[in-house]
């Protein structure tokens, strides 16, 4: 089975640019909702279960952890785009592969961390809009 990945090669694109020192890419889980659609006459003197059917489903959020780079060209663009509010083409690639995830999405955050003698880091949280990335 060739179908296994070390984190090593992935790129995220912004807009049809790669973003520079990215540290790692996180994905929260897209998640369904459960819509009440029981009436009255689904139930019986020895029924009451509620009837559910499938919702909207949300596409959940992408979390970067980026080497943060305040002269960065790209970095800016995020900055940018979390203060417009405005909705962005992402991509990420896989290494060796000609797989890509492709979605829209808002920059909902940016913090930065600039711990003493470390890395300067900045996590970024890009809230997905309409289809995650993955086939459904």
């Amino acid at each position: 089975m060739s179908n296994k990945y070390v984190g090593l090669g992935f790129s995220l694109k912004v807009n049809s640019t790669v973003v520079a020192g990215v540290r790692s890419i996180s994905h929260t889980e897209a998640s369904g909702t459960a819509v009440d659609i029981t009436v009255w006459d689904d139930l019986s003197t020895s029924d009451h279960f509620m009837r559910k059917a499938g919702g909207l489903v949300d596409p959940g959020s992408l979390s970067l952890n980026l080497a943060y780079d305040p002269a960065d060209a790209q970095h800016k663009v995020l900055q940018g785009l979390l203060a417009s509010g405005s909705s962005a083409t992402f991509v990420i690639v896989y290494p060796t592969t000609t797989i890509l995830e492709t979605f829209s999405g808002i920059v909902g955050a940016i913090g930065r961390e600039m711990p003493f003698g470390e890395l300067v880091t900045a996590t970024v949280r890009i809230d997905k809009s309409g289809v995650p990335g993955f086939a459904p």
